[in-house]
């Protein structure tokens, strides 16, 4: 084992000891069109907007039904002090026909420092023995999507940490999208058998592929790193995924975009037995011969691997990332040779310290520049094709919202929407977490904006005060708090019944306008002369839009030199107007 002064970091399997990569070519399965943020228009139209249309001006536009709140990421521990700590339990390589037992004692190990990365290169002087099958992507997409690298934020931690962020279901779905056909079985490919690339033999070829493998796995006791794990057998690789995802806090997608960038396994059309074996790297130092990965066999096997990778996620993470640091700058190598010099990164996150820590290099330009292909002599490639991987297969891993990039007009506002907890988003079927801020602001939605704003802690009331908000309804608790301050009154029904909340229907500008007038409560005015050019002074909400304009909340929509801009009181909110005004209104 190394010493606590070893390098962090260990050279991977795929090149030096397998010969295998998955950075330079990339099927066609994999170049997914992103999920248009835009869905259909409630039926319902919102009672107290007319049929206004869809804004074109600076708050956004957009319809959408009702926010359901998506799973929030795992806590983040406090940091600890940086010793070293004993690894996870080591069990014994389960039989992989047999049941899964519980796990033995675990084995001390005296140095996590160095237990964490690849090599992250291409082969340095040689080429890839077992290039993947399929169609290479664009050297100049791969260059577009290699433009938005940031050295000090590869990840967020909220994509990081988000052990909930997909199903087995949509695992299972994904990695069946990457290999339409297994083709293990094709003559030159046959189970048990050699693998031979280009006259060389790079190890024995597995029985299945990733999608169609079976595991088992013990069971591990919670520790302060990771909660418990209930092993299984004849596991399928997503259910192991998952499971780990959800004991250790860390994202599937971080454990996908690992097996690829390691092993190549999530799109390998008839990967080796040693893809499987040290299918994350871990525990898989660079302290073999010339500098290669000279794997713990304790450690081996496909399930084990996973777990022990986000078990060192998350120790790097209860120790302010081991080696390197977030809100600091850090000295970190261009390249394993210590010729090719370092650089100094300010790293704004934890997730982002954990990778260097697990991989300790930076790509430099002439990485960037190619892509997923080769740089120049002191080029790595691991953490690069980190960010290349998850950009490509679910959206920008820096930003909470994929829908939500950093170019957008309302990118702050909205992240700090989220960093706040006033939203969490909507959970899309492919497992990812969008914001859709085209769409419209929901009544119910909105009462949960506000809620969360003023950072209530009502209980819900047994009685629901509204006919069509029921105790246990989405929201309610929300909703009746809304009641209860004075903010939302309904529509009244009359003949001695409930008003009605109509929490599925869309917010209007000039009714978000009352909203937020109640719940800041000024002394304000109408002014003898209104704003906008489409608001008049006998207008229902005229002295509560005025107010929006005279507080700096809204400027309305330009309508050119010399005329008044225009507010549009009647038609709906979107989600991205609506982040804007809450952030103006907590500033």
């Amino acid at each position: 084992m190394e010493s606590m002064a070893a390098r962090t970091g260990r050279l991977t399997t795929a090149i030096l000891t397998l010969g295998i990569i998955g950075a330079l070519l990339v099927p066609a399965t994999v170049a997914h069109a992103q999920e248009d943020p835009r869905v259909s228009q409630e039926a319902n139209a919102d009672a107290d907007a007319g049929a206004g249309g869809a804004e074109t001006g600076a708050d956004g536009a957009g319809e959408e039904p009702a926010e359901t709140p998506a799973p929030a990421p795992s806590p983040e521990p406090q940091p600890e002090d940086p010793s070293p700590a004993p690894s996870p339990e080591s069990p014994a390589p389960a039989d992989p026909e047999g049941d899964a037992g519980d796990e033995p004692e675990r084995t001390p190990f005296d140095d996590v420092r160095a237990l964490g990365a690849e090599v992250d290169r291409p082969g340095d002087d040689e080429a890839p023995l077992k290039p993947l099958e399929g169609v290479a992507l664009s050297e100049l997409a791969a260059q577009s999507l290699a433009g938005g690298f940031q050295a000090g934020n590869i990840i967020s931690d909220a994509n990081f940490y988000n052990g909930s962020a997909m199903t087995s279901a949509q695992v299972q779905s994904f990695l069946n999208q990457q290999v339409p056909r297994c083709t293990i079985g094709d003559p030159g490919r046959i189970a048990g058998g050699p693998a031979i690339v280009n006259g060389r033999n790079v190890g024995t070829v597995d029985s299945n592929c990733l999608k169609d493998k079976r595991f088992s796995s013990p069971n591990r006791t919670a520790d302060q790193y990771c909660g418990a794990y209930s092993g299984g057998s004849g596991d399928s690789a997503a259910t192991v995924i998952v499971k780990v995802s959800r004991a250790c806090g860390i994202s599937p997608r971080v454990l996908l975009v690992m097996l690829q960038k390691e092993q190549s396994l999530v799109t390998d059309t008839w990967p080796t037995t040693r893809q499987f074996d040290f299918a994350m790297g871990a525990y898989c130092p660079d302290t073999g011969p010339g500098g290669s990965a000279n794997c713990d066999a304790q450690r081996k096997g496909f399930a084990n691997q996973v777990y022990y990778a986000a078990w060192l996620m998350k120790y790097y993470q209860a120790h302010n990332g081991l080696n390197y640091n977030p809100g600091r700058n850090n000295t970190i190598q261009w390249h394993p040779n210590t010729a090719c010099g370092t650089s100094q990164v300010y790293i704004s996150n934890m997730a982002t310290a954990s990778l260097y820590t697990y991989t300790p290099y930076r790509p430099n330009q002439a990485a960037l520049n190619a892509g997923f292909g080769t740089g120049d002599g002191c080029s790595s490639y691991g953490n690069r094709n980190f960010f290349l991987y998850y950009q490509m297969w679910f959206g920008s891993p820096t930003t909470t919202f994929p829908d939500v990039p950093e170019s957008h007009k309302f990118y702050k506002e909205i992240e700090w929407m989220y960093q706040k907890g006033y939203t969490t988003g909507w959970k899309s079927s492919d497992g990812r977490v969008l914001y859709r801020p085209g769409s419209n602001v929901t009544r119910e939605a909105m009462a949960a904006f506000l809620y969360r704003l003023k950072g209530a802690n009502a209980p819900a009331p047994s009685s629901s005060p509204f006919a069509d908000v029921k105790p246990g309804d989405p929201f309610y608790k929300e909703i009746a708090w809304m009641h209860q301050q004075g903010l939302a009154t309904g529509y009244a029904q009359g003949d001695g019944k409930k008003p009605r909340y109509a929490p599925k229907e869309p917010v209007s500008r000039e009714a978000m306008a009352a909203f937020i007038f109640r719940f800041k409560q000024p002394s304000f005015a109408a002014p003898s002369s209104s704003p906008f050019s489409d608001v008049r002074k006998s207008d229902k909400f005229y002295r509560e839009i005025a107010w929006m304009h005279a507080a700096g909340l809204s400027t309305g929509f330009d309508q050119g030199a010399g005329n008044k801009p225009r507010y549009a009181p009647r038609e709906s909110m979107s989600r991205e107007a609506m982040a804007a005004f809450i952030y103006r209104l907590a500033k």
